[in-house]
């Protein structure tokens, strides 16, 4: 049975289209229990009540630099809905989830909305949701189809149960960011179809990266980044499905033998992601090649905004695709004011307007697909010399290999980050290193 249908019965019964003894028939065709299908009307009649009446304040957690780009499309929200307010309580994304948790728990102190990362978003909906409103009726209600989105960051942030926990706000379908100025000097052409010519293998990636460090320049900031792209690039998470360790398995060999053909190729800068030393090289034209997700164009111009027509992105080595990151909105079950909540939520992430006021100063990709039509997705770009960069990362988001997150995540992160720093910079071996992480993930997790 389809969500969608699920979404579209559930909207008729409520706006009087379908009658409930209708309704509890067409239920029993597509498999819906009663029950369930009691529990989503009831639902859904708590999220279509009435507006409260009289001002209302959202308070949201948020990081700044999220803040930030959010702001004038939640202003154009404001300017529609002037009986609605917006109070933003700045929160470090690392944080949030933890914060969140900790509100739940106690039964009060938790925000209207919580900005979470897709990485923790595991942690809620391995216990159901318990402290999220589920989205699907408000959905429902509104008449939202689940086939307007990208199907896999829905899966991210959907229970075993069916709860809709978030509405996705941005997505990490990853593709490659690079200097055309780097490859010129290197006096190799730097077309987005050329340059994928030169790095379309991670054998010829090496080969062109020894070209551009010959102008005393670098490939890449880090051969670490190498190992996440091959190790995703597997289909494959830290866990299994049992919740094991299995990050020394055949793929996360391989993916830490290809990061370190590109350390021993001395084409990497071994410089720190989003460091001084990472803005300063970026100012300079240090570096050839970055890989990240659209969002990376806001690090883009909030680092080295002088660098502008000098940018092209091109897909991944061996034509695959990552998660390089991702966000969600979430209501919490706290929330005094739930129903503007969600007008919100669905003004800035589901409407046309909202989308395109979101989109209108930095660039990245949502997971509401009729977003894609906007002229921002359409037309050339002159920081990126009049490409039009969105396209490929449009594309590319249908090929991310769908990983399902492990609460464990962040632990299992940090120890393999640990073992692929001995690997590339100590000389460990990589086999015995990767047995040691699997097993210090395994300590870890069960204490």
């Amino acid at each position: 049975m389809s969500g969608q249908t699920i979404n579209d019965l559930v909207h008729d019964v409520l706006t009087g289209r379908m009658t409930r003894r209708d309704a509890m028939a067409r239920a029993l065709q597509l498999g819906l229990s009663l029950s369930a299908l009691g529990a989503l009307l009831q639902a859904g009649e708590a999220a279509s009540e009435a507006a409260t009446a009289g001002p209302v304040t959202l308070e949201i957690w948020e990081q700044q630099v999220s803040i930030n780009v959010v702001k004038p499309a939640v202003n154009a929200f404001l300017a529609k809905y002037p009986a609605i307010k917006v109070k933003w309580i700045p929160t470090p994304g690392a944080d949030t989830a933890t914060k969140l948790l900790a509100a739940i728990s106690a039964g009060s102190g938790a925000p209207d909305i919580a900005f979470i990362a897709y990485t923790d978003m595991a942690k809620f909906t391995t216990r159901d949701g318990a402290g999220l409103r589920d989205l699907r009726p408000y959905m429902a209600t509104t008449g939202q189809k689940l086939s307007d989105w990208l199907k896999w960051p829905m899966d991210l942030v959907t229970t075993k149960s069916g709860k809709v926990l978030g509405m996705p706000v941005d997505i990490g379908a990853a593709g490659t960011f690079y200097r055309r100025d780097v490859f010129e000097a290197a006096k190799l052409p730097s077309q987005p179809a050329e340059v994928f010519g030169l790095i379309n293998t991670w054998d010829n990636f090496i080969a062109t990266g020894k070209k551009i460090t010959a102008t005393g320049r670098y490939m890449l900031e880090d051969a670490s980044a190498v190992f996440t792209i091959v190790a995703q690039q597997s289909g494959q998470g830290y866990f299994d499905a049992s919740g094991n360790p299995i990050v020394n398995n055949p793929a996360y060999v391989h993916a830490a033998e290809v990061a370190l053909r590109v350390r021993q190729a001395k084409i990497d800068g071994r410089i720190a992601g989003f460091s001084a030393e990472s803005g300063a090289a970026m100012k300079a034209g240090k570096v050839a090649t970055y890989f990240s997700a659209a969002w990376f164009d806001i690090i883009i111009h909030g680092t080295a905004p002088e660098t502008a027509g000098k940018w092209g992105t091109t897909v991944l080595p061996e034509k695959e695709s990552a998660n390089f990151g991702g966000s969600y909105w979430t209501i919490s079950d706290q929330s005094k004011h739930p129903q503007e909540a969600w007008q919100l939520l669905s003004f800035v992430l589901s409407s046309k307007p909202g989308m395109a006021a979101y989109l209108k100063q930095l660039k990245f990709l949502p997971a509401w697909k009729p977003a894609f039509t906007l002229p921002v997705f359409t037309r050339p770009d002159p920081f990126y010399k009049n490409q039009v960069w969105l396209q490929q990362f449009v594309k590319a988001a249908n090929q991310v290999p769908t990983i399902q997150p492990n609460p464990n995540d962040t632990i299992a992160a940090d120890a393999v980050g640990h073992a692929i720093t001995d690997i590339l910079l100590h000389g460990a071996n990589i086999k015995s290193r990767l047995n040691q992480a699997n097993s210090e993930i395994a300590q870890r997790t069960r204490s």
